[in-house]
């Protein structure tokens, strides 16, 4: 099913929920992530039921600072696309690039059980990293963190 469709069939689920006396909308966004033959896609889906595709996004109470951190930075992903670059060291920056992200919205240092990074590709299944397979992640993007702030 292209991811799409799926998107929309959610919405207009959580719509039906607003249009009979006495529902309420869910309250519930999501961000959807899914690979078709059209490549790779990130929806994310709103309470009131719409929705939006993006590149990068995020959500949340703190979702500023990483949006922006995201937008200053497009280009160094976008850099990545390069053939000549095996997909393990790809994800691996893509990874570090989005825990940078959301590192930007705290005061302390990201924790590992705090955290889930899920992702999905060409020849990739859906996968989630957690717990012990960010701490090598986490602990290079405090490394950067603490010498970006030094330099500041």
């Amino acid at each position: 099913m292209p991811i799409n469709r799926l998107v929309t069939s959610l919405c207009a689920h959580n719509q039906k929920q607003t249009t009979k006396e006495g529902r309420r909308p869910t309250g519930v966004g999501l961000l959807v992530i899914g690979y078709d033959k059209l490549g790779p896609h990130l929806f994310e889906s709103l309470p009131n039921a719409e929705f939006n595709e993006y590149i990068a996004h995020a959500m949340g109470s703190r979702s500023q600072s990483a949006l922006t951190f995201l937008e200053k930075n497009q280009k160094k992903v976008n850099k990545n696309d390069d053939e000549n670059v095996d997909i393990k060291t790809q994800l691996d920056e893509l990874i570090t690039h989005v825990l940078k992200a959301i590192r930007t919205s705290y005061e302390q240092p990201l924790d590992s059980e705090a955290i889930s990074i899920a992702f999905v590709g060409k020849d990739t299944p859906f996968t989630i990293f957690e717990d012990d397979k960010l701490v090598d992640f986490l602990v290079k993007v405090e490394e950067d963190f603490q010498e970006d702030e030094m330099v500041e």
